[in-house]
């Protein structure tokens, strides 16, 4: 989910994160996503809707000459 710099601060990703999450409703076990370990503004607004890291996937993101991990969180929904 990317969100233009002038929107961000609005509540639209977590709009956005919450009709997500109600669309699927108990459809699917989980609903799982990535982010970029050093996005700390996206992991709040993650955890905050219940998402819990997982994993850590190592130098995942090549951006120019720098590496990037990414954490991978989870959503716990549906029965398993």
């Amino acid at each position: 989910m990317y969100v233009r710099p002038v929107a961000r601060g609005s509540g639209l990703s977590r709009k956005l994160l919450a009709t997500i999450i109600e669309e699927v409703g108990t459809t699917l076990r989980s609903l799982r996503l990535c982010v970029v370990s050093s996005n700390q503004a996206a992991i709040r607004l993650y955890k905050s809707m219940g998402f819990e890291e997982w994993a850590v996937e190592v130098e995942a993101l090549k951006v120019d000459d720098g590496y990037h991990d990414e954490l991978l969180m989870r959503l716990e929904i549906g029965p398993r």
